[in-house]
């Protein structure tokens, strides 16, 4: 797929200025809620990962969409309003598709080896593969195709939006 086409995510590191965590979120506040305006704007997580240090992930559908976003009057304007509120250049990088799930360079960490990756992996989806099938097994004159179809796609947007995710804060979180 042409990663013009995918989902493409930003991720920023924000060290705010010590007192600042409540115009820092009310600042975030007017961001997302501008960011919601722009077409192709999916959502904004954001992590707390360091002592005055958070981690904003914005996603957007399409590379098109984030450059908009990123070239945009109304994001200058919002950055200009950061100043006071967060003490050095904030970091930037992005990522297309699943990569971000794989990658944390703002928060100055090394990406996982391919061990840890596998364990992680297989940590993540030893509950999922062991309960999910069984649940769906229950419904009644549920052919075993779709078990198997339904008990997929329920363990694979699990495992994308949720499992993974926590998964690799907690491992970045442990890996300080």
């Amino acid at each position: 797929m042409d990663s013009e086409n995918q989902e493409v995510v930003i991720i920023v590191g924000h060290k705010v200025i010590q007192d600042n965590h409540s115009k820092f979120f009310e600042w975030l506040d007017k961001v997302k809620a501008v960011c919601g305006n722009f077409e192709g704007y999916l959502g904004t997580e954001t992590l707390h990962t360091r002592e005055n240090e958070y981690t904003c992930i914005y996603r957007f559908s399409t590379l098109d969409n984030l450059e908009r976003w990123m070239a945009s009057e109304q994001r200058t304007k919002l950055m200009e309003e950061k100043v006071d509120i967060v003490e050095e250049d904030s970091q930037y990088t992005h990522h297309y598709g699943l990569e971000s799930v794989y990658h944390n360079k703002t928060i100055g960490k090394k990406d996982p080896t391919k061990i840890e990756l596998m364990l992680l992996t297989f940590i993540g989806l030893f509950l999922p593969v062991y309960f999910i099938p069984g649940w769906l097994a229950k419904i009644e004159q549920l052919p075993s195709i779709a078990i198997t179809i339904l008990s997929l796609i329920i363990t694979v947007v699990l495992m994308n939006y949720v499992i993974m995710p926590i998964l690799f804060f907690l491992y970045y979180k442990v890996r300080r």
